[in-house]
């Protein structure tokens, strides 16, 4: 089926959506089912909108074999791209010159689609919990956070266009879009055991490596590095610090990815020079 919208509608007597396939958008909106509503073996090849909608039943409702298979980060992604431009938006946005209120209208605009989103996925989410289908509601709390990791992105970008920003807030977003990200592409949010062992593998890899550099090449200036033991670690420390103040201070230059990266790299370095570090120290002893 194409789009189709049944928000704000009152379904009293049974529904059922049996075996539908909706190819494109459906809007279920601040709908209100008085009895079963029926969704065994639908499909979704793109996302759903379940938020603020009200089932008198919980139980009642058919979720079974319900296949979100299409559904990942970047139809989420698409989805706000693809509806934050309604009538609302068109009204706000109507005869404005300023690139910075436009900026600011769409950005809004764009939060409000990603929290109505996450809102539907945790819908649905409630309700496959209260019918003890924890297995099904992992995928739909997936989705939640798919979501929220978006919001988090939309709401960093339009705290860094702000002048009297709260750095301590911007950096508290900052760090739950990176660990949102990083959970995502490692993990899948505890999802995908495949990520999760080649993330495993890869760590371990990266630390043999990180071991044998240090073995084959610091060894010789081993000495040289035990007599500046305290120095040389405050000074690095001291350096990564500066340069994620710099990112803050200088928005607009990196984007999220590239914030997520290099978090995930100054940590790996921090931890496994400070590993090695106390292994060489407790060695001169």
């Amino acid at each position: 089926l194409s789009k189709f919208n049944f928000s704000n509608a009152n379904f009293q007597d049974n529904v059922y959506f049996n075996n539908t396939h909706f190819k494109d958008y459906v809007d279920f909106h601040e709908c209100e089912f008085e009895k079963i509503a029926c969704f065994y073996g639908v499909k979704f090849y793109k996302t759903p909108n379940f938020s603020a909608c009200y089932f008198k039943e919980p139980k009642a409702v058919n979720l079974i074999n319900v296949d979100i298979d299409k559904l990942d980060f970047k139809s989420v992604e698409k989805y706000i791209e693809d509806n934050y431009k309604d009538e609302s938006y068109k009204n706000e946005t109507k005869g404005i010159q300023d690139k910075k209120e436009f900026f600011k209208i769409k950005n809004k605009h764009k939060l409000r689609y990603a929290k109505n989103l996450k809102d539907s996925f945790r819908v649905i989410k409630d309700v496959l919990i209260t019918q003890n289908n924890t297995l099904e509601a992992q995928e739909w709390h997936k989705l939640e956070l798919y979501a929220k990791e978006k919001e988090n992105h939309i709401n960093l970008s339009v705290k860094d266009r702000e002048k009297n920003a709260d750095i301590f807030k911007n950096i508290l977003i900052w760090f739950n879009c990176v660990l949102l990200n990083v959970y995502r592409n490692t993990s899948d949010h505890h999802n995908d055991f495949l990520k999760i062992l080649n993330f495993t593998v890869g760590m371990i890899v990266l630390y043999g490596v990180f071991i044998f550099f240090c073995q084959a090449c610091i060894e010789p200036y081993s000495k040289f590095f035990n007599e500046l033991k305290s120095s040389v670690i405050f000074i690095i420390i001291g350096i990564l610090v500066f340069l994620c103040c710099i990112m803050f201070y200088f928005n607009r230059k990196k984007s999220i990815f590239a914030k997520s990266i290099f978090f995930i790299i100054a940590m790996v370095f921090i931890v496994l020079y400070l590993v090695t570090y106390f292994y060489k120290t407790n060695e001169y002893k």
